[in-house]
């Protein structure tokens, strides 16, 4: 991907399968309608359908990939293999990164435009890759497929998603080096990494400052945060800047322990039920636990529904028949959550919807 980062020009970076009209269009309104100079526009990853534009400075982009290749020690004589799209703040990071410390990109997409596990490690192995960034299904697909991670890889930078502590644990034993993180679009990528041997707790990186408001959301202030958001509205467009006295408030939430940040999930993974407050995220990972060791490699996700006695139901989405596996995943699952966390409804779907970096679209 080709980026003047130096320049005033601004650019929209647009998933290439809306279609090609619709983009010019986007284009087109975000161009004319905001008189930005040096901006990046991309669309958030959310778990809605709706799309919502956000602006990045080119500024503080390179201010976040500064503070990340400084937690990863990158230099000249790293080799980036880069799987991510180029149309998320994950992807366009790494040429950001790059570009900073000169370090070789090699674009799998350029290569092989569908992800392929198999190919992504003899490629990794074949030129030497130093880094690479990955979101946790395809991890599960390297762990699924038992790839060995090749001896010059010496970090995988994974976000995106929920990592499983099965999934994290297996990956190692492979060899692949995992740093989970958290990061989120409006603030131009990474937020938190791990250190080597954490799992579910990260360092904050230099770049940015972090508070825990009085209802558990993750603050964030930065150079790197947006300028404004983008709605379009029919043929309107509505920017809005959502920062207050500098500071933006996320929809996760955490607790912040000096320089160390542990993610719970979405403010929306928590549901009530019965009376109990559920973590949705949480049941999520049990059950991506449970899939691994019992091989099962149906897409599934478990959702809450309103009920009118408990507040809330757990129903779980599965791709597929029901050849009897899922009937034992389900099983096990019951015996190890509480009994207000346990799955009230099935349903199965031909295709559960997601989007490029692998969540769920309902």
């Amino acid at each position: 991907m080709k980026m003047d980062w130096e320049s005033s020009s601004t650019e929209v970076l647009l998933n290439p399968r809306i279609p090609e009209q619709e983009r010019k269009r986007y284009s087109n309104r975000l161009l004319g309608d905001s008189h930005l100079k040096s901006h990046v526009w991309v669309t958030t990853s959310g778990t809605t359908g709706r799309f919502k534009f956000v602006a990045l400075s080119k500024k503080g982009m390179l201010c976040s990939a500064q503070a990340v290749n400084e937690h990863l020690c990158s230099t000249s004589s790293d080799i980036w293999l880069h799987a991510l799209p180029d149309f998320h703040v994950g992807g366009i990071g790494i040429w950001a990164r790059g570009h900073l410390c000169g370090a070789e990109i090699i674009d799998y997409k350029s290569i092989r435009k569908k992800w392929n596990p198999h190919h992504f490690q003899k490629l990794a192995e074949e030129t030497k890759a130093t880094l690479t960034a990955l979101v946790p299904t395809q991890v599960f697909d390297l762990v699924d497929q038992g790839l060995l991670a090749p001896s010059s890889l010496r970090t995988v930078v994974v976000g995106g998603g929920a990592l499983s502590r099965g999934l994290y644990d297996q990956a190692q034993q492979l060899g692949w080096k995992l740093l989970p993180s958290y990061g989120l679009t409006e603030c131009a990528s990474q937020v938190a990494t791990a250190e080597f041997g954490q799992f579910d707790t990260g360092t904050v990186l230099p770049h940015v400052k972090l508070k825990i408001d009085s209802e558990g959301f993750i603050c964030i202030q930065s150079l790197s945060l947006l300028t404004t958001y983008a709605y379009f509205e029919g043929e309107e467009v509505r920017f809005l800047d959502p920062k207050c006295e500098g500071w933006f408030i996320t929809e996760d939430k955490g607790e912040l322990h000096e320089n160390t940040l542990k993610v719970f999930g979405r403010g929306s993974d928590f549901v009530k039920i019965s009376g109990e407050s559920v973590n949705l995220r949480h049941l999520q990972l049990v059950l991506e636990e449970l899939k691994i060791n019992l091989k099962i490699r149906q897409d599934m996700v478990l959702s809450s529904v309103p009920d009118e006695r408990s507040g809330h139901i757990l129903r779980l989405i599965y791709e597929g028949n029901n050849d009897g596996q899922v009937d034992k995943l389900i099983e096990r699952y019951q015996e190890k959550v509480m009994p207000y966390e346990r799955i009230q409804e099935c349903i199965n779907v031909e295709k559960i919807p997601r989007n490029d970096l692998g969540k769920v679209v309902l």
